[in-house]
């Protein structure tokens, strides 16, 4: 499969060729609030260099002049819409030929001297055609269907939306009677201007049979084609080889992606550029990210940029892949937070993350204050993510990016010191309360039949175990769950009630474990005191173990796991 990708404004999209709507895609369905945002955050904002995202056309056998669009044809279409409205305006205030002009856009001869819409579809045919892109008056009936009616309501907005605009002008007292015809044009030339200069990425490709693959890819997948194309496209176009055997671009790429292949982790590199750029640039949301990329690198900060994110790809992988790092004994606690961290799987912290190892690993930081930093972010989100599963919205991320900024910039040991202050402050002040934290733990539940918190609930054990026992550290990886009341008791007596909540588990060592079975509470008691299994006042003291001692045990457990385990 051959792939052209190429930067295109969308004047010279609609200048360069005739584009036809194929089939297999879906009818036109952005709603308003989808139109409201393309005009919001593409047109009104005068943004000179706004990308609205990749376009997938091949060209049709039959009509080589003639491009099919397999993905962008919600925007296209919109566009479109947006173009025949400011030509009607342009009527509405008499000025004929820049209407006429911004009608070329919509409609022209070919090379035949044919004339064709610069956009065809047969779904909406004839509404789009004859209501919307005929400059005059339709000579079809209007025959309106659900697509018709999306095409019919993004119309009428953006028709508003253009009125609007000029009648702000017509009642601005500020504005004498002589000039209002002047700015009134003025502000639709400045608004078709600004549709015409949005920036967007051509992918053009061979056969129809690529753009079905490609298009099932889109779709069926959820997918759309990624930020790390664009960023690839950009790089290779601003760092060309300066020897015909040596592609310095190409292979650094393939180093990036080379780490993330041979990962046991499964790593998205688009995340990974997102979470990269966040990590040390202002946040922008996903929708942005390439906007930014190209703005911030220029050619002679192309190579720089590669350089990091070849850097960046070897962390970001020992974040997802501890396992996968070199590691000395002196740093198991920074490994230990990072497998608790994947445990959660937890994508907010990851540009603080990044900032925090490249730290560590350029000795800006010492290896304790790396240990701290991750460690309070593993106590936070035990808190606010795996036991009471608060909202991690954009509020949580650009928290955690402006953190990560602050440590980058800092250019003294102090500052780096402070900036990690700073951002402990911040997480304690979004900790959630222990009603929230104790509901959560109290709901965890593990049996042999439910399995789906084991790994949360033996990481939870082996912290409060560790928090409790005193001499040598146990070996966890020999331990397993114990049930204090048995899953399954001898005869046919009934389990306890809440047998696989928290208070009725710990963590044992096998030997101890296999000779437990399903013996008496007080026999079990004397092989957890000769294991040296730390026990807590609930259970230390405890002469029967009910549903009472259970319940007890719990809210005991929860407790000590928020005020002193996980405090921050």
């Amino acid at each position: 499969m051959i792939i052209k990708p190429s930067d295109k404004s969308l004047k010279s999209l609609l200048e360069g060729g005739f584009y036809k709507i194929p089939r297999f895609q879906r009818p036109y369905s952005w709603d308003q609030e989808n139109v409201d945002d393309f005009w919001s955050d593409a047109i009104a904002s005068d943004d000179p260099d706004y990308f609205i995202g990749s376009f997938v056309v091949y060209r049709d056998k039959a009509a080589p002049d003639l491009l099919m669009v397999v993905d962008g044809q919600q925007r296209l279409t919109t566009a479109t819409l947006l173009l025949a409205a400011l030509r009607n305006e342009f009527d509405e205030i008499e000025e004929k030929a820049l209407a006429n002009g911004t009608q070329l856009l919509i409609e022209r001869a070919d090379v035949n001297a044919e004339t064709h819409f610069v956009l065809r579809t047969e779904s909406s045919y004839p509404y789009l055609h004859e209501h919307i892109q005929k400059h005059g008056a339709p000579a079809l009936p209007k025959s309106v269907g659900k697509e018709e009616e999306a095409l019919e309501t993004a119309f009428k907005y953006l028709t508003r939306q253009l009125k609007g605009a000029l009648k702000s002008i017509e009642e601005d007292p500020s504005v004498p009677v002589a000039k209002k015809a002047e700015k009134k044009k003025a502000r639709l030339l400045k608004l078709r201007d600004n549709v015409l200069r949005l920036q967007l990425i051509v992918i053009e490709l061979q056969t129809e049979d690529e753009a079905y693959v490609i298009f099932e890819t889109l779709n069926t997948r959820g997918k759309d084609l990624g930020i790390a194309d664009l960023v690839k496209n950009l790089l290779t176009r601003l760092l060309k080889p300066t020897n015909k055997g040596v592609d310095v671009a190409r292979d650094k790429w393939a180093m990036v992606l080379d780490t993330f292949d041979e990962s046991a982790a499964e790593i998205d590199v688009n995340s990974f550029i997102y979470h990269s750029w966040i990590s040390r640039n202002s946040y922008a949301g996903r929708e942005k990210l390439f906007r930014r990329i190209k703005a911030g690198v220029t050619q002679p900060k192309a190579a720089g940029f590669l350089a990091d994110l070849v850097e960046d790809a070897k962390l970001y992988r020992t974040i997802l892949e501890p396992a996968s790092g070199k590691w000395s004994k002196q740093e198991a606690q920074i490994v230990e937070s990072l497998r608790a961290l994947v445990l959660f799987k937890v994508a907010q912290p990851l540009p603080m993350i990044l900032a925090v190892l490249r730290a560590y690993r350029a000795k800006d930081i010492s290896q304790a204050m790396a240990r701290d930093a991750l460690e309070v972010m593993e106590k936070f989100h035990v808190q606010f993510t795996a036991l009471t599963a608060q909202r991690t919205g954009g509020g949580t991320a650009k928290m955690y990016a402006a953190s990560a900024q602050e440590l980058v910039n800092a250019k003294s040991s102090q500052k780096r010191a402070n900036a990690l202050k700073a951002f402990k402050s911040k997480l304690r002040a979004r900790v959630p309360s222990f009603q929230e934290f104790a509901a959560g733990f109290g709901n965890l539940e593990f049996l042999s039949t439910n399995t789906r918190n084991k790994a949360l609930v033996q990481y939870l054990l082996t912290r409060l175990d560790r928090h409790k026992r005193t001499g040598a550290p146990g070996d966890y990886s020999q331990m397993s769950i114990e049930h204090i009341a048995p899953e399954n008791p001898p005869g046919n007596t009934p389990s306890e009630h809440g047998v696989g909540a928290m208070g009725n588990l710990l963590l044992l060592e096998e030997s101890a474990n296999n000779k437990i079975g399903n013996k008496a509470f007080t026999a079990k008691k004397a092989i957890y005191k000769s294991a040296a299994t730390p026990m807590d006042p609930t259970l230390t003291n405890a002469t029967a173990w009910t549903k009472k001692e259970i319940n007890a045990r719990t809210t005991a457990l929860a407790k000590q796991a928020y005020h002193e385990v996980f405090k921050l």
